[in-house]
């Protein structure tokens, strides 16, 4: 019976690290897709200010000026949303760096 259930101990382990991985690259690719989305507002932020208006026309300086204000806002958004991936794939990685040291320690021993 304790055979039993350490074997399914152990591929219920097994089971964890394969979804911690699987999450892990799912992260690494939100971080890419985050990562195109800032490059994008970046060049649309660019384009905008080679595109900048006259000072004496207000109501287009106006416009501009809130344009560029929303686009800033989205790319600190999208920075705030990396660094928050970034932190839960540092948090996923920490037990399975763990495990390795344990596994690297056990093999310097034996």
């Amino acid at each position: 019976m304790k055979a039993k259930q350490k074997d399914d101990e152990a591929l219920s382990l097994k089971l964890l690290d394969v979804l911690t991985n699987y999450t892990i690259e799912g992260s690494k690719i939100t971080l890419d897709f985050l990562e195109t989305q800032v490059k994008y507002y970046t060049k649309e932020r660019d384009l905008l200010l080679e595109n900048k208006p006259f000072s004496f026309q207000k109501k287009k300086m106006k416009a501009y000026n809130e344009k560029l204000e929303e686009i800033d806002q989205k790319i600190m958004k999208l920075y705030e949303e990396i660094a928050q991936e970034i932190q839960d794939i540092a948090k996923l990685q920490e037990p399975i760096d763990d495990k390795k040291t344990k596994k690297d320690k056990k093999k310097k021993i034996a």
